[in-house]
């Protein structure tokens, strides 16, 4: 196993360990609606949006300057 696949696994584990540490149920207010649900849930789906964004963003910026090269080869 390389470095990068060892620090994964490591931050999987916190991961986990702090989603079962905040088990709490908590109150989350939208503009237009409340939901109760439990904190580790609410922890578990803010990652999985993070990993996503930081996932698609690379390919979003570098679609975004081939674009901006094909445009001033014109």
């Amino acid at each position: 196993m390389n470095g990068k696949t060892i620090l994964v696994i490591i931050l999987a584990i916190i991961l986990v360990l702090f989603l079962i540490l905040n088990g709490a149920r908590t109150e989350v207010n939208f503009i237009f609606f409340q939901v109760r649900t439990s904190t580790a849930i609410l922890i578990f789906i803010s990652a999985i949006i993070g990993f996503l964004i930081g996932v698609a963003l690379p390919y979003a910026m570098k679609s975004k300057s081939k674009a901006k090269g094909k445009s001033e080869k014109i």
